[in-house]
């Protein structure tokens, strides 16, 4: 998982060829990242 400030298409494909679960951009929520993080992971029901 990358957050990331480069948010370009050819940026964020790049990284998923890298096999990562997921690309946050930035700006994020900072208030939902712990829940979607979790969640992401697999942490959460």
């Amino acid at each position: 998982m990358f957050v990331t400030a480069r948010t370009q298409t050819s940026e964020i494909d790049r990284l998923l060829k890298l096999d990562v679960t997921r690309v946050i951009a930035k700006p994020f929520d900072p208030m939902s990242l712990a829940q979607q993080v979790a969640m992401l992971m697999g942490w959460t029901p």
